[in-house]
């Protein structure tokens, strides 16, 4: 049957159906119709050949005569096949595949050349009227009469029909605009029609068809696509972000939003010792190259600046440029430049020595705009500790630590155990303290070395102690020893982390008056100053009931709150 649409000739199909007879063993799983070829996709049990005969669809049992297309399919091996063949005439068609055994039979609808041209004839006529563009395009792409042509085409008729209108219209103005006064033939109309309809989909339909858009068009960045990235969390969040930064003008516009969702992921995921590298390298894909909070950043780039803008990503993640340059100036606000401060991304050695240590108390007031560099504690024996994802089993969102150290965490600073437990209240030993600190400040340096009697260049801890003994952050007893194995003292703590603050050239204000503690006689005299400097500045607390507890081994819990407090 035919009818006339706009001066053209529509073709009336019926729905694609796959047909099967008696218990082949040859199958047909799919058949689709697309640049004028039709693709039979199935799987067989049979390793020699396949034929096909194409009839029409009313017919039952072919004569010689009906026959319209046939075909052999020669196969190395069992299983899946794919059929593609063209069509001279229009119409409706049975394929009927035999594998020697028995046969099995589907059917498709078929849009000839000459129609496929008319319609794309027509679709130029609505183009070169833009005032009424848009909705004679509706009208044409939602006639039952146009679905062999479109199908024909490659595009998918039953999707625009159910599409919202407010997506429809955003897909006929796209091409209405982007179409005006175009000759088009199938394959410029195809791409014209498909990039719309993309554009529409995210510009209007949004995390709706984010996915099926992506998958679709399967971007690569880094050499990696979209649809092999495997990490199901890191996919959803890039398909969030390209949302995010809608809306696209063009595909161009949507292809390098893709590579921006991309670069923006691996921004945020990036540690403090290599934040800065990577800012450095996306900078002219991100557009952020001339942007004065950039320039300001790399012009002020230092450790606590790095770690700053680490921890406020761990927490809250840039899905827009604009979000990333508001984090990296509010980096550099909160880190103003010091004299002693070193430029670049990373701090090498030096500092002071001694220890010391005071920690929170229970209740602690966290300010959320912090910043920390990825360290973990590690045990004794470090392959005892593993990499877990937050929140620890063994603390809810009711421990007075939980937000420092599930945001530590986060942000790659800290680890739990391999059971998934933290160990809150485990006690911290010097050398996991030091490790901590030398890797929160990024203080690593392999050319370091230390000439403690207890420490030896086969430890596991080697390397840290001696990157904070150069930078004289520690020192040993007047035996020579470090005191490995020994749990840190509150006070030793407290002076090992204000002394590479000071060396990372953190520099804190008073917050408040120094109130001496009740048992502010039993402060060693070296840890003083520093206990009270950080006090001060609120960045430590002493116990509920008003004491320090200078000499009592500090918790895991109370070395992540220290840590956190003086890199916020």
């Amino acid at each position: 049957m035919r009818k006339k649409l706009f001066g053209l000739v529509g073709f009336v199909t019926a729905c694609v159906m796959v047909c099967t007879s008696g218990y082949a063993a040859t199958t047909i799983d799919k058949i689709s119709v697309t640049e004028g070829k039709v693709t039979v996709e199935g799987s067989t049990d049979t390793s020699t050949y396949l034929t096909y005969e194409v009839y029409d669809r009313t017919i039952s049992e072919p004569a010689k005569t009906d026959i319209d297309g046939f075909g052999e399919k020669y196969l190395t091996q069992k299983g899946d096949f794919t059929l593609r063949f063209g069509m001279k005439n229009g119409g409706s068609y049975k394929v009927r595949i035999f594998d020697g055994v028995s046969k099995v039979i589907g059917e498709f609808d078929y849009a000839s050349q000459a129609d496929r041209d008319a319609f794309v004839a027509g679709i130029t006529t609505i183009l070169s009227t833009p005032d009424t563009a848009v909705a004679l395009l509706d009208a044409a792409f939602a006639d039952p009469a146009n679905r062999a042509q479109i199908k024909t085409i490659g595009l998918d008729y039953d999707a625009y029909v159910g599409y919202a209108p407010e997506l429809k219209a955003a897909l006929c103005q796209d091409m209405a605009t982007k179409g005006a006064n175009q000759t088009l033939n199938e394959t410029t109309f195809r791409t014209l029609y498909t990039n719309a309809e993309n554009l529409a989909k995210i510009n209007v339909g949004g995390l709706t068809y984010a996915s099926q858009v992506l998958d679709a068009l399967n971007y690569s960045f880094e050499e990696i696509s979209h649809t092999s990235i495997t990490d199901t969390a890191q996919k959803a969040w890039i398909e969030k972000a390209v949302v995010a930064n809608k809306p696209y003008a063009s595909a161009d516009a949507l292809a390098t939003g893709y590579q921006k969702a991309r670069a923006l992921y691996v921004v945020n995921g990036a540690k403090v010792t290599n934040f800065q590298e990577k800012v450095m390298a996306y900078a002219t894909l991100l557009g952020i190259d001339t942007a004065v909070e950039y320039t300001t950043y790399i012009a002020n780039a230092s450790y606590p600046v790095h770690s700053t803008a680490v921890l406020a990503l761990a927490s809250a993640k840039a899905e827009t440029v604009t979000q990333l340059l508001a984090v990296l100036d509010a980096a550099v606000k909160s880190n103003p430049p010091s004299g002693n401060t070193p430029g670049g991304g990373s701090f090498g050695g030096g500092g002071g020595g001694g220890g010391g240590g005071s920690m929170p108390s229970k209740t602690p007031t966290v300010n959320k705009d912090i910043t920390i560099k990825p360290d973990e504690t590690v045990p004794e024996n470090p392959s005892a500790e593993v990499q877990t994802k937050p929140a620890f089993t063994d603390m809810n969102q009711n421990h007075w630590a939980y937000e420092a150290v599930s945001t530590m965490k986060e942000a790659g600073i800290i680890n739990g155990y391999q059971d998934g437990s933290f160990g809150p209240d485990n006690t911290v030993t010097r050398e996991e303290f030091v490790k901590m600190i030398v890797v929160a400040f990024g203080l690593e340096n392999d050319a370091a070395n230390s000439y403690f009697h207890d420490v030896f260049e086969s430890d596991w801890f080697y390397p840290y102690i001696s990157a904070a003994f150069q930078r004289e952050i520690v020192k040993g007893d007047s035996l020579g020893l470090f005191g490995v194995h020994a749990g840190i003292t509150r006070q030793d703590a407290t002076v090992i982390a204000a002394r590479a603050m000071r060396t990372a050239g953190k520099v804190l204000s008073n917050q408040r008056n120094y109130a001496a503690f009740k048992d502010e006689a039993h402060i060693a005299d070296y840890a003083k100053e520093d206990v009270k400097e950080l006090y001060c500045a609120g960045k430590i607390n002493g116990t509920d009931a008003g004491v320090f507890e200078p000499g009592r081994f500090c918790t895991r819990a109370e070395a992540a709150m220290i840590i956190y407090g003086i890199l916020r």
